[in-house]
């Protein structure tokens, strides 16, 4: 503390302030996105709260035997910065993401989020809880 008062006398409060900043931004930073349980997100689908469904796994889950939720759009999750043009109708809409666990909607509907997406849902559990809930899949 005294090295940082012997640097001059705006130091200190000048570190006070950035740390109150960066520690009431991080929040905001670490989840821009709300995480929905598969019945909620059942909920949403039926009522029609929902205006994009998307699936962030490859093609072959997509087809794959654990099926899809039914009007989901498949754009891989390796594919997402590179298929922006194709989403950008929908960025002031909601926007449900899912895959098989949910490690691959986190980082992608983040990336969404950082991207001016406003309303981005990630589906807590992906696919597998979907099926766990006894929700209805596509094959």
């Amino acid at each position: 503390m005294i090295s940082i008062m012997r640097q001059g006398p705006f130091r200190l409060p000048t570190i006070v302030v950035l740390a109150i900043f960066v520690f009431t931004a991080l929040p905001a930073l670490a989840e821009p996105q709300k995480k929905v349980d598969a019945k909620t997100a059942a909920r949403m689908i039926a009522a029609g709260s929902i205006d994009m469904i998307l699936d962030v796994r490859d093609m072959d889950e997509f087809t794959g035997p654990d099926g899809r939720i039914k009007g989901a759009m498949l754009v891989p999750y390796k594919q997402i910065s590179t298929s922006m043009d194709k989403l950008a109708s929908f960025r002031e809409k909601t926007v449900l993401v899912y895959c098989s666990v949910g490690g691959r909607s986190d980082h992608a509907a983040r990336y969404l989020a950082s991207n001016g997406f406003k309303n981005v849902l990630d589906l807590s559990g992906g696919i597998m809880a979907w099926k766990s809930a006894g929700l209805p899949v596509i094959k």
